[in-house]
């Protein structure tokens, strides 16, 4: 349920982020209503009027994140690789609370929204007749993804102590390794 009431949007991001903190300090299967409800300071009807579920909720925090994310990539536009890490870096760097949150209970499907993000980036899969070949671009595209998330993970979950020259340097050269420079555009 959208709206624009002034008061239903501040209880959501009041919702929001009682959520976010809470997962700087547990995890989601740890988290109750009556844990968020209180940190938010709302009642539980007012929690279930906003949400069906704290999977939800999170959900919810995974789309905001990726939008972030989808905004970097707008900005860099059909730029190089380098250009694309040094803004996700930044990126979840300025926004260390909701990067931890949602990386450090990440699901399958953050994966799935992020690959849609950065599909640009990709090179278009080949013509085949074949579906192997095509099947293996696909886990070669999903690969490179998770490993430069994993680093970034790291790096969110380490409270982005590495320093962030290395952390950069160990994104690109998995982007530009083998077998993953056959499928980077540029």
């Amino acid at each position: 349920m959208r709206t624009t009431d002034r008061r239903f949007i501040k209880t959501e991001k009041s919702i929001h982020n009682a959520l976010i903190s809470l997962l700087q300090k547990f995890d989601l299967e740890s988290v109750s209503v009556e844990d968020l409800t209180y940190e938010a300071d709302v009642n539980k009807s007012t929690f279930y009027l906003h949400y069906q579920s704290l999977n939800q909720l999170f959900s919810s925090l995974e789309d905001d994140f990726v939008a972030g994310l989808s905004s970097v990539s707008y900005q860099i536009g059909e730029g190089n690789g380098e250009e694309l890490i040094t803004a996700l870096m930044d990126y979840l760097y300025k926004n260390k609370a909701l990067s931890y949150a949602v990386l450090n209970n990440s699901t399958f499907a953050l994966n799935e929204k992020v690959a849609v993000v950065f599909k640009k980036y990709l090179k278009p899969l080949r013509p085949s007749k074949l579906k192997k070949i095509s099947d293996e671009n696909a886990f070669l595209i999903s690969s490179l993804i998770s490993a430069v998330f994993a680093v970034l993970r790291t790096w969110v979950l380490d409270n982005c102590k590495f320093d962030k020259e290395i952390v950069h340097s160990k994104c690109l050269s998995l982007i530009y390794s083998e077998p993953f420079k056959e499928i980077i555009k540029g």
